[in-house]
Order: structure tokens, then C-alpha cells, then sequence
């Protein structure tokens, strides 16, 4: 993802369309990258593997995740519905 700045050159996103593109992607998903990258900061390996494995366990929980898994196994175009 490139960002359009005030430059000559083509950019793919400006910054209107970057936050419509991030809204629409898997947010969850986003949250517990988030969420881990935090953790692990503060904590050991052996602890923020063990915080990614529960951070797996719930995205595993959510709508999105198994419609988003089942879409790659088709090869299709995955849609997020925000459950």
C-alpha cells in the first residue's frame, strides 16, 4: 500500500481511500494484530506466542474469519460483514 503525498508520482491510495479501504477489510483481524503486536513489546517470546495462539483462538470464533478462510480455499474474493 502506497500512500499519494503531494508528489509528481502515481500513488495507489490517497488518503480518502485508504481508511475506506482499511474499514472495509477484516477488522478483527486487525485488532488482534494490534492487539498482539502491544503484547509482545512488553513480554517475552514464549508469552506473546502463547497470547497469538488465544488471539488465533478467537478470530477462529468470529464469522468473518471462517467466511474469509473458506473464500481462500475457493480462490474468491472474501467479503467482511463485521461479525
Amino acid at each position: 500500500m502506497r500512500l499519494r503525498a503531494g508528489t509528481r508520482h502515481r500513488r495507489d491510495l490517497n488518503s480518502r481511500e485508504l481508511p475506506a479501504r482499511l474499514a472495509a477489510g477484516p477488522t478483527a483481524a486487525y485488532a488482534a494484530t494490534k492487539r498482539g503486536l502491544a503484547y509482545a513489546a512488553a513480554h517475552d517470546l514464549t508469552d506473546s506466542l502463547e497470547r497469538e495462539a488465544l488471539l488465533h483462538a478467537w478470530l477462529a470464533e468470529i464469522y468473518d474469519h471462517r467466511a474469509a478462510t473458506l473464500a481462500f480455499v475457493r480462490k474468491e474474493q472474501s467479503t467482511y460483514r463485521y461479525r
